[in-house]
């Protein structure tokens, strides 16, 4: 981190918006990243955890920290308060700006608690990151992991955006924004569901073929994406179809064999009979086939069942027992916006009249603007709503 704040960049003044800090045997999904940081001003001081531990006194963890393997992302604002001169002797000629004043203040009450012993390291002038290295280099005794060193930092000296508490999260967060929780969240090494290369953001503890069958997956979903790869010369991009064709074959042979099999490996001497091109088509095909096997499933169900949900749906319109909406409007666009998956629009099951609220800001939410959506043959209104959404109003043919 010190070694990147070193670089001419930091000289320009020209910050990136997040600096993502990953190991390599991680797997990076930056079209979620960019999903999930789309609502995020990187003006504002955040530290995202790709997989946080939540605190508990009882067993020792007296601060939440990042599981750092599976990424830490640090906001633009976040960056400049670590490398923020702490000048304690004279606090007001430290930085011009009220917010970063504030900060050094606080840090300076930090260090002069001295928790971890850090004052003895401390020359006025140090930044956060200035004073962490000579810690960390020169500290006899050092019995901080580089994770529960971010924690400290995040508890203690940082003047950090808090996580909002949502009802969809039973996260207990006070500092860090976890993109996931450990144990039963982040996949690998967790009790939770293997990583996904389409469904997580980050993917820790990875093989090389791993990393590249995964790439391989989400290129497949989102070739447009891909469009340098073929215009550079590179070995994995190229070959990257009979690695992933390789990889699908000998991994369907080991589930045949051994079921509870994991991880794609591909056997020795294993050969690619096909080109690419073939490969792609055949999982083209399968999805379609699948497709077509879900269609039939939902056909073979019966009207009785299709009823029983229509009308389940409907109640779930309804406030339940003449409640009142109880939240902003914010509160709803954002439980809607977490329910969109890839293949569904609305969960299973939805609870505390979400939905519900969700219809009452639809037919009573203030219109902030409106104008003339774009595409198709049928005029369409394109409204914004308090509380930051836009809609779509569709007159019936």
């Amino acid at each position: 981190f010190k070694t990147f704040m070193n670089t001419p960049r930091r000289l320009k003044n020209s910050l990136p918006d997040y600096l993502v800090m990953v190991d390599d045997d991680t797997y990076f999904n930056v079209d979620l990243f960019q999903e999930h940081v789309a609502a995020i001003d990187p003006n504002e001081p955040r530290i995202l955890s790709g997989c946080m531990f939540e605190a508990n006194p009882l067993i020792g963890i007296p601060f939440e920290f990042p599981y750092g393997g599976f990424g830490v992302v640090y906001t633009k604002e976040t960056i400049k308060q670590m490398n923020t001169p702490i000048k304690c002797n004279n606090i007001d000629e430290t930085t011009s700006s009220l917010r970063h004043a504030s900060f050094v203040r606080s840090a300076c009450g930090v260090i002069e608690q001295n928790q971890i012993g850090e004052l003895e390291f401390f020359r006025d002038g140090m930044s956060v990151v200035d004073l962490i290295s000579a810690y960390s280099a020169q500290v006899e005794n050092l019995c901080l992991h580089s994770d529960w060193i971010i924690g400290y930092m995040a508890k203690y000296y940082l003047s950090l955006v808090p996580p909002r508490r949502v009802f969809w999260s039973n996260s207990k967060a006070v500092t860090l924004h976890p993109i996931r929780t450990w144990p039963f969240q982040c996949g690998n090494n967790t009790q939770a569901e293997p990583c996904s290369a389409t469904k997580s953001m980050f993917c820790h503890s990875q093989t090389p073929q791993d990393l590249e069958a995964m790439t391989a997956e989400n290129q497949l979903l989102y070739p447009e994406h891909y469009k340098y790869g073929k215009n550079r010369n590179n070995d994995t991009y190229n070959n990257i179809g009979s690695i992933t064709s390789a990889i699908s074959i000998e991994k369907s042979n080991e589930y045949a064999t051994n079921p509870a099999a994991k991880g794609p490996n591909v056997s020795k001497g294993t050969n690619i009979q096909h080109d690419p091109e073939y490969f792609w088509q055949t999982a083209t095909q399968w999805l379609i086939d699948k497709s077509n096997e879900y269609a039939t499933d939902l056909a073979q169900r019966g009207p009785d069942e299709a009823k029983d949900w229509v009308e389940k749906l409907r109640n779930d319109t309804i406030l339940s027992g003449g409640a009142n909406i109880q939240h902003e409007p914010e509160y709803y666009w954002k439980a809607a916006s977490q329910w969109l998956t890839p293949r569904q629009v609305l969960p299973s099951f939805i609870e505390n009249d979400e939905l519900a609220g969700i219809f009452h800001q639809l037919r009573n939410g203030k219109i902030i603007k409106a104008s003339s959506a774009k595409g198709g043959s049928q005029t369409k209104l394109l409204l914004d709503i308090e509380g930051g959404q836009q809609v779509i109003f569709k007159p019936q043919r």
